[in-house]
């Protein structure tokens, strides 16, 4: 019998994006791409000099529109904002980017930003 962390990495193997490459996101971005099992990561940033500081730049995947080639996949998009206006800002790119309820409805976003509960409640 596979073991739950088996099980799930033989079933569930979706796309992993960061977007916002500051203090935190730069980190873990940096970090996700010593996992072979994560494959390409797709990052995004609002200014692309960060992208040259992730230093394995073949397992990473610098890209304007992060839901570009998804055939049907599911992306988990993790975030990381400098403050809620940005978070908003940038969150309703996304949403207008994916272009359906259906395209969101596959992408699982992981929100690392502190920010107020009323704009994560957004």
């Amino acid at each position: 019998m596979n073991s739950p962390r088996q099980f799930l990495a033989s079933t569930f193997n979706p796309r992993l994006a960061y977007v916002g490459l500051g203090n935190i996101g730069l980190p873990v971005a940096r970090n996700l791409t010593t996992y072979p099992s994560v494959g390409k990561l797709r990052v995004w940033n609002r200014t692309q000099d960060k992208y040259a500081l992730i230093p394995d730049a073949e397992g990473v995947e610098s890209v304007g529109d992060l839901f570009v080639d998804l055939d049907g996949e599911t992306m988990v998009v993790f975030t990381s904002f400098p403050n809620d206006q940005a978070a908003l800002k940038i969150y309703g790119d996304l949403y207008r980017a994916a272009g359906s309820v259906e395209e969101v409805s596959k992408v699982i976003f992981v929100d690392q930003s502190t920010l107020h509960p009323d704009t994560s409640s957004e």
